[in-house]
């Protein structure tokens, strides 16, 4: 790779960023780097930067440089993404978690008050982030999870064994396999990217987070289709599902489940970016 830059750890930072540069990458990818390699807060660089950059395993977040200049995705080079100020493993066999995702944990808080679900099901859970999050906020419920990828679920398993949280985790596509019983919480975060926006995507989404995880067939609604098919036998005559959906997908989402539950209530929400990205479904 590069020079192994020496020097103090302002000095190694600023070879690190003129490093990527030359590579044809975000210079500014450095900073936010560091301080997820670190773990660290803004004031604990601040406080450090005159220190030797070799008193803080320099040579290590070398090859996480060389790596961020080949374009791969940071948290797979570290192998953990931060969700909602929790580190969770991650691998090449899962999606990274995105900070909006927790936008359907939101919407369950807002819809249960204070009532809480005793069963919940999360469906294509991938690193176990929605499933383990849930079971934190709802410590009386029972939660289920499910993924097609065995890959992902070995990440998702570990991911709640670490926090120590009880979640059943099942391989499944869609509803095949999990638990037939009534849940009063559904969510998902299903593949919902259409083919044809590839062209919308970041190259290092594309060159390295699984597929499996991110298209659809059916101009990305494919998954929706299963799940308003499968969801009537599993969801509570009272319950709830939650979707995360593509931002020109709400009205398309919101039309399938209403064909599947005539009588709910649907809504569309949008994320931070001020786009569609959630359907609500209040049976």
């Amino acid at each position: 790779m590069g020079p192994l830059f020496s020097g103090s750890l302002a000095e190694a930072l600023a070879n690190a960023s003129a490093f990527l540069q030359q590579e044809g990458q975000n210079p500014g990818l450095v900073q936010s780097a560091w301080l997820d390699f670190k773990d660290w807060t803004l004031n604990d660089l601040v406080n450090h930067l005159q220190e030797p950059c070799q008193t803080f395993a320099w040579p290590d977040f070398c090859r996480v440089l060389e790596g961020l200049s080949q374009g791969q995705p940071l948290q797979y080079l570290l192998g953990r993404a931060n969700f909602r100020g929790t580190w969770y493993q991650v691998s090449l066999a899962t999606l990274i978690p995105r900070e909006e995702t927790g936008g359907l944990i939101d919407l369950a808080i807002k819809f249960f008050g204070d009532s809480a679900p005793t069963q919940i099901l999360d469906i294509g859970t991938g690193t176990g982030i929605l499933a383990i999050e849930l079971a934190k906020v709802f410590p009386q419920a029972q939660v289920v999870a499910s993924d097609i990828s065995e890959e992902a679920l070995k990440i998702a398993r570990v991911n709640a064994e670490t926090m120590a949280i009880h979640v059943d985790f099942f391989l499944s596509d869609v509803c095949k396999t999990v638990p037939k019983k009534k849940y009063q919480l559904i969510v998902s975060n299903p593949p919902y990217i259409a083919l044809d926006e590839l062209d919308l995507m970041d190259p290092s989404v594309i060159n390295y987070e699984p597929h499996l995880a991110l298209f659809a067939d059916q101009e990305g609604l494919a998954i929706y289709q299963k799940l308003a098919q499968e969801l009537p036998a599993f969801i509570d005559k009272q319950g709830l599902i939650l979707l995360e959906i593509g931002f020109r997908q709400g009205q398309k989402v919101a039309a399938i489940f209403k064909e599947a539950f005539p009588q709910a209530e649907i809504t569309i929400h949008k994320d931070f970016y001020d786009k569609d990205r959630f359907v609500q479904i209040k049976i």
